[in-house]
């Protein structure tokens, strides 16, 4: 089941960070790393290093941090 609800969150919010994703299922990060990893080989899912946005250098923060996008169409 929580693989669906994983796959709703990101399907709905497009693109999200990994500490994102794990706060808002109270998991740890590497627990859901490992569960999107599924969805990555599938190919319905983008993991990346870099967040998606205008160019502004705000998201220094964000360095190293995990983002995942929602591809399938």
């Amino acid at each position: 089941m929580i693989m669906r609800e994983l796959k709703q969150y990101i399907k709905e919010r497009k693109h999200v960070q990994l500490d994102e994703v794990a706060t808002h299922f109270n998991m740890a990060p590497s627990a859901i790393e490992g569960m999107l990893s599924l969805y990555v080989k599938k190919g319905k899912i983008r993991e990346d290093k870099q967040p998606h946005c205008s160019g502004c250098t705000s998201c220094a923060k964000n360095e190293g941090s995990l983002f995942y996008s929602w591809v399938e169409k």
